[in-house]
């Protein structure tokens, strides 16, 4: 658990230096809003400054968007299949803000030239490759938490683990924008089951806009779940 504010500065300073001279856009974007579709055309590659990501296929399950593959943040980069040599260069996913997100576009000539020109930036971008990639290995790995509520009480620790603040009593705050309205949209699943899945979860509590969770609890309940 980083404080937010350091770990947005770093992103952006050290991205910065990395880019050099390179050209790149500052976009933000409101909460719920599409970054960009699966399927439409990858222009370049985006760097996440400010807030929360969810990347997830376009199709739908029972009416609602399918579960997010991923929850990103502050030096996580989206839009990777910019890079891919496939037919019309096309986003395999979707992406959208979950909070306010501030972002910077690198288009796929610049950022290729980055990586091009700067050894370090190619080393590193390669390891932050191989981590997002046993990332989602290891969630996909068996034994797959097959309920509803292990996916919430997972995804809940993943939040708190990557983007949580320190609260009172070692408890965590969760982002804004990781709310009981948002929590069913990430996992796929109707306001009414969520409400039924949050129920079962022990020492989780709204604090304004904000969900408050005990992670020990929460490790103890998936534990025996």
């Amino acid at each position: 658990m980083k404080d937010a504010t350091t770990a947005e500065a770093a992103c952006d300073t050290e991205w910065g230096i990395a880019s050099g001279s390179c050209a790149s856009l500052h976009i933000r974007y409101p909460p719920g809003e599409l970054i960009y579709q699966a399927e439409t055309y990858a222009a370049g590659i985006y760097l996440i400054v400010r807030g929360l990501v969810s990347d997830h296929h376009a199709m739908q399950i029972g009416g609602h968007r399918s579960p997010v593959l991923e929850i990103l943040g502050p030096g996580d980069l989206i839009g990777l299949d910019t890079l891919l040599e496939r037919p019309a260069n096309l986003h395999l996913t979707s992406a959208r803000a979950i909070t306010e997100v501030a972002l910077r576009f690198f288009e796929r000539d610049v950022f290729q030239q980055i990586l091009r020109d700067q050894p370090v930036v190619c080393r590193r971008y390669l390891d932050y490759l191989n981590y997002r990639f046993h990332a989602l290995k290891k969630s996909t790995s068996p034994p797959i938490v097959a309920s509803i509520e292990g996916r919430l009480c997972s995804l809940l620790l993943h939040l708190a683990q990557r983007f949580g603040e320190l609260h009172e009593s070692g408890s965590v705050l969760l982002p804004s924008g990781i709310s009981t309205e948002r929590l069913p949209e990430l996992l796929g699943i109707s306001r009414r089951r969520a409400r039924t899945v949050l129920a079962c979860l022990p020492e989780l509590r709204q604090a304004g806009e904000r969900l408050i969770i005990s992670v020990e609890a929460l490790q103890r309940w998936l534990a025996g779940d």
